[in-house]
C-alpha cells in the first residue's frame, strides 16, 4: 500500500504537461543499525522516492527524466513535488480500434523532494 495517492497530479516532459489520472507515491528512508549497550539503534540514511501514476495521451519514453507535482486533494492536503526518472510504462488498448485507453508510469526519484 502507497505512503500516499491523490486524483491530482501534473507530470511535466520537457515544454509537456499530462495530467494524471491518480497516483501513488512512497517516500522511504534507509535506515542502519548498530548495538549499544545491548540495545539496537538506528541511524537514518538517505531517502528513496518511489511511485507510479495513471494517464491518458502519449505516454513518457521509458528512462525520460520528468518533473512532477503531486496533490493529494482535498482540504488539507499536501503536495509532493520533484525529479524523477521513468522506470516502467504499461499501455492499456482498447481491443477493438487499437487506441490507447489510459497508460501506467512507475518512476523513481531523482534528488530532492518538497511537500508543501
Amino acid at each position: 500500500m502507497p505512503a500516499r495517492s491523490g486524483k491530482s497530479g501534473t507530470v511535466t516532459v520537457g515544454a509537456n504537461s499530462i495530467e494524471t489520472l491518480n497516483w501513488s507515491l512512497d517516500m522511504e528512508c534507509e535506515v542502519s543499525k548498530y548495538g549499544l549497550g545491548g540495545f539496537k539503534r538506528a541511524v537514518a540514511g538517505v531517502i528513496d522516492v518511489k511511485g507510479s501514476f495513471e494517464a491518458v495521451g502519449a505516454p513518457p519514453a521509458v528512462g525520460t527524466a520528468v518533473s512532477l507535482i503531486l496533490a493529494e486533494g482535498g482540504t488539507g492536503g499536501k503536495t509532493y513535488s520533484g525529479s524523477a526518472v521513468i522506470k516502467k510504462v504499461s499501455v492499456t488498448v482498447n481491443s477493438d480500434t487499437g487506441e490507447i485507453i489510459k497508460y501506467g508510469v512507475d518512476f523513481e526519484g531523482d534528488g530532492e523532494w518538497t511537500i508543501t
